[in-house]
């Protein structure tokens, strides 16, 4: 099993220095989270549980990104056939490339252990049971992402494959099997210290993600030679003779890096997915969103009450019933939710998407013959980004205008919510793509890219969320005390629309920067090196020549 793969891996790991850099940074961010914990003047045991949250988020987040490329980027290489006609077995590949994953990891996260030791005041067998939880954590969050690397045939896909199938589990897990929940297991621990609850707890999680490793790693070494070879199969299929289930495509453009990245590549994770027509996809979306919508009215009305009635009645309660008023404001708390929902799944596959177009040409080694193409830098840049709008924005509107419809009978608050969602999804999703873009012009490995894309993107709307947060609760309370609960869709429609306007001006101060990269990193080689060494080469020939002429 420790073959070498599992060598070759962790070899080149060596080499590169950003891993440092990342454990320094991560012990920083807990340093940071351990001090604002004593600044709330906590107990002990709740410094325990606040950095293994924050263990938790950090794994949901690196993980996936870093795992996912392991096998992606050997097939954008064309590295991967090559490592296939060795002695290695599909199961050599797969458990050498999880193993040296999860070793780079695990040793990222090491600073958790001795701030654990500081300031979380545990027993041993706490301890103990923190490592072994997080360890299980990380491996099936690494067997997951190399699953999806295997059934994929770029990172970008990858990762959001493997996002996906990491939020099904953890989501299938809270809800139906709680006994598996990492904090569920470590309550006893990190509570009352109960030592023969931890243990139990602990043998069942280690039987249940241990199962769940095994499973996905077995069948990631199944289907790894399999599903590699009907990739490389893939381009030479014949299309379909039914139209109706074959996607159109309208003829190239005057730029055909916009046609290619909406009509092409779209914004699907999975190749069969791009092979579908677009009228499929924006059915389904238009068709969830209408049941999500429709099971949140039709639980608020009340027995034997018709659209109409529920209509009159919400926006009734806003000016002069107060009885709904409650009711109003669950109503646009759930539509917030929901809208919250489909805002955080919107950005991150723009900026996966987006932040892997110029990286992704580059490790396929198809960029310098896009350069020599008739168009120019900045047509490039922007076709890609105007591509990836056009294929996003049909799934965008098909959420988005059967939402606004729905939430006009909810009452002006959940109307007042619609607005909002819209609004700041619209400003969002533009500073993800091109955030995501500028970092995908510089000189780094795709995965690095789209985790750079996600982290700044995710910490600009955290910080502008909680900035907003501080001020619209007190001016959504006086305007609704004093002019009423109808004018709810105006305030927050107004607090939305500065909110993107900010995003928008934000995203076009990023957009001149990703040209400016995009300039500068797009230069050859031997132009950059030259230039970079002139001054240094002016210097020694004139030293000689001042030698020549003492001489």
């Amino acid at each position: 099993m420790v073959g070498p793969v599992f060598e070759f891996e962790i070899l080149r790991s060596i080499r590169r220095p950003g891993l440092h850099g990342a454990r320094w940074l991560y012990a920083l961010w807990l340093l940071g989270v351990v001090g604002c914990t004593a600044l709330a003047d906590k107990q002990q045991a709740f410094y325990s549980g606040s950095l293994f949250l924050n263990q938790i988020v950090i794994l949901l987040l690196v993980v996936p990104p870093f795992t996912a490329s392991a096998l992606s980027e050997e097939k954008t290489r064309q590295t991967l056939q090559f490592m296939l006609t060795t002695d290695l077995h599909g199961g050599d590949i797969v458990v050498g490339k999880w193993l040296a994953r999860v070793a780079q990891i695990g040793l990222i996260t090491l600073p958790i252990l001795p701030l654990l030791c500081v300031f979380g005041d545990l027993s041993p067998l706490a301890l103990l049971a923190i490592v072994i939880v997080s360890l299980l954590f990380l491996g099936v969050l690494a067997a997951l992402s190399l699953l999806a690397s295997v059934w994929t045939t770029t990172t970008g896909g990858a990762i959001l494959l493997g996002y996906g199938l990491a939020g099904a589990v953890c989501y299938t897990i809270q809800e139906f099997i709680p006994s598996l929940d990492p904090i569920e297991v470590l309550k006893p621990a990190l509570g009352a210290g109960e030592s023969l609850l931890t243990l139990k707890r602990l043998v069942l999680a280690s039987a249940g993600w241990g199962a769940l490793v095994v499973g996905c790693l077995a069948v990631a070494s199944w289907r790894l030679r399999p599903s590699f070879k009907k990739q490389l199969e893939r381009s030479s299929r014949p299309r379909s003779r039914w139209n109706f289930f074959t996607p159109t495509r309208p003829p190239v453009s005057d730029n055909p890096v916009r046609w290619r990245e909406k009509y092409v590549e779209g914004i699907a994770p999975l190749a069969f997915l791009r092979r579908l027509p677009l009228r499929y996809g924006v059915a389904c979306i238009f068709l969830l969103t209408v049941l999500g919508d429709g099971a949140i009215l039709w639980q608020a009305r009340e027995p034997g009450m018709t659209p109409l009635m529920l209509l009159r009645e919400s926006w009734h309660a806003a000016g002069l019933n107060r009885s709904r008023t409650v009711t109003s404001l669950l109503l646009g708390a759930q539509f917030f939710s929901l809208g919250m929902m489909v805002l955080i799944v919107a950005n991150v596959a723009i900026a996966v998407r987006a932040g892997s177009v110029v990286s992704t040409e580059r490790e396929r080694g198809t960029w310098e013959a896009l350069l020599l193409t008739g168009l120019e830098k900045r047509e490039l840049l922007l076709g890609a980004l105007w591509g990836i709008f056009g294929a996003g924005l049909p799934y965008l509107l098909a959420h988005l205008l059967p939402a606004l419809v729905l939430a006009v009978f909810g009452g002006p608050w959940a109307l007042g919510a619609a607005l909002f969602c819209l609004l700041v999804t619209g400003g969002s999703v533009a500073a993800s793509a091109v955030v995501a873009l500028e970092r995908s012009t510089r000189e780094m490995p795709t995965w690095k890219c789209v985790l750079h894309a996600l982290v700044i993107t995710g910490g600009f709307l955290f910080a502008m969320t909680w900035a907003m947060g501080q001020f619209a609760g007190c001016l959504i309370a006086i305007a609704a005390t004093i002019l009423g609960g109808w004018t709810a869709p105006f305030t927050l429609g107004g607090l939305a629309l500065v909110l993107g306007l900010l995003l928008f001006l934000i995203s076009r101060s990023h957009l001149r920067k990703a040209i400016d990269q995009f300039h500068a990193e797009s230069q050859p080689a031997a132009e950059r090196t030259s230039s970079r060494r002139a001054p240094v080469l002016r210097t020694v020939v004139d030293e000689e020549r001042e030698e020549r002429f003492k001489r």
